[in-house]
């Protein structure tokens, strides 16, 4: 059995004022095209998952050696990622926004202990003991 779809295809925005949304609903094409489904069309949305590993930070300073396992959730329409061995939080409107802040957040926490790891009471020195094992400097020639 073969279901219609429609799919989009969006033309960049005619002005670079224009934010992603808006250039989308000002310029689509539809394409109708045939394809075969077995369970309907809900089979092709994947919802994003509720935990995974991370292995960057996104700051060219720090390497992540082992993976952090991360929770996700939803409160109040954010998304709230959770390094859980760390207890450290990213949010955001979007599961990329949320990682951006997360990676951020480890990276800061990571700066933070480090400076002050001499003088780090019984719980914060546990976070830095992962932290240490899981995440190195970077060397100078490493970076870009």
């Amino acid at each position: 059995m073969a279901t219609n779809l429609a799919i989009r295809e969006f033309d960049k925005p005619v002005s670079e004022n224009l934010d992603e949304a808006e250039a989308i609903l000002l310029e689509t094409k539809d394409w109708p095209i045939e394809a075969p489904l077995s369970k309907g069309i809900e089979s092709l949305i994947i919802p994003p998952p509720s935990s995974f590993a991370l292995g960057t930070l996104r700051d060219g300073r720090l390497r992540v050696e082992e993976p952090f396992d991360i929770g996700r959730t939803t409160d109040a329409g954010q998304c709230v990622l959770e390094a859980t061995e760390i207890s450290e939080f990213g949010y955001g409107e979007n599961l990329s926004e949320a990682l951006a802040d997360l990676q951020a957040a480890i990276a800061e926490l990571y700066f933070t202990l480090e400076t002050e790891r001499d003088r780090l009471g019984r719980d914060l020195a546990k976070v830095w003991a992962t932290l240490s094992r899981k995440v190195r400097r970077a060397d100078a020639s490493q970076r870009a």
